[in-house]
């Protein structure tokens, strides 16, 4: 039987961070975003409207212009 995946994110609103902390999670998930869009680049995945069909993704731009 097949279950139906219901997200459930931790609530981080009320955690502090220290500086190091924030700019550290902060390189880690442009890592995360680097390391998706080499692996649709690599399958041949172009900037575009989101179009499967024709492997196009609009977020495969630079972390920062996210």
């Amino acid at each position: 039987m097949d279950k139906e995946y219901i997200p459930c994110p931790v609530d981080t609103s009320s955690i502090d961070l220290s500086e190091g902390l924030c700019a550290l999670s902060e390189d880690l998930a442009k890592n995360v975003h680097e390391v998706w869009a080499a692996g649709r680049i690599a399958d041949g995945w172009t900037k575009g409207p989101r179009n499967d069909e024709l492997k196009q993704h609009p977020c495969l731009v630079p972390y920062e212009e996210l």
